[in-house]
């Protein structure tokens, strides 16, 4: 599928079934909560995002597999690794330098601000080796663990224009004058997260 098609099926496929986006999208905000618990928090969120991303699917009408274990496999070292790391590395930080923070703010924010670039680098590197593996397994285009530079990149570069995209519609509904604020925040949370998933199912059929 190509990419304008992709994005135009994210699009179309709101006004077709807008439960779906609500109900996903909400489910999508609410497995990404537990991430933010030190150390077991991004797995658990890794262990259950295939299962929403698979209900969405289906209900979005891509053919879902059974098995979700090469997913789950999957986002582990996507999410789960590189939020495990961060955390590993905030605390490691914070143990050296314990009184930093009351020193000097802009030296823990430029460490911090460090530390989430490195592991940014890495989810990005982990995301082009097993990004199709992730999102392909739950619509049965694979079915192991599998190295894809081609088609992991194709995941970044959707999902890099599916946020600019989502940025520029919250950034202009949020213009409105009285109620942009509000359109704009229930947008962002009740239909953009499943615009993103439903361009990347697309775009990799």
């Amino acid at each position: 599928m190509g990419l304008l098609e992709a994005i135009e099926f994210s699009f179309k496929e709101i006004k077709e079934k807008p439960l779906t986006y609500i109900i996903g999208s909400l489910l999508l905000v609410l497995i990404g909560i537990p991430s933010i618990i030190p150390f077991i928090g991004p797995f658990i969120t890794a262990i259950a995002l295939p299962f929403v991303l698979r209900y969405i699917a289906k209900k979005l009408g891509f053919e879902t597999t059974d098995r979700l274990n090469t997913s789950i496999i999957a986002f582990i070292l996507i999410k789960g690794v590189p939020g495990f790391l961060l955390y590993l590395l905030l605390t490691i930080t914070a143990l050296q330098n314990p009184f930093l923070i009351a020193k000097n703010l802009f030296s823990i924010a430029y460490k911090i601000s460090t530390l989430a670039l490195i592991v940014a680098a890495v989810e990005f590197f982990l995301k082009l080796l097993f990004g199709y593996s992730a999102y392909g397994s739950i619509i049965k285009k694979v079915d192991k663990l599998t190295i894809d530079i081609y088609n992991g990149a194709k995941i970044i570069l959707i999902s890099y224009i599916m946020g600019a995209i989502i940025g520029l519609i919250t950034f202009g509904l949020s213009l409105i004058p009285t109620v942009g604020t509000v359109l704009a925040t229930l947008f962002f949370i009740f239909m953009a997260p499943v615009m993103y998933v439903a361009a990347i199912f697309k775009y990799i059929e």
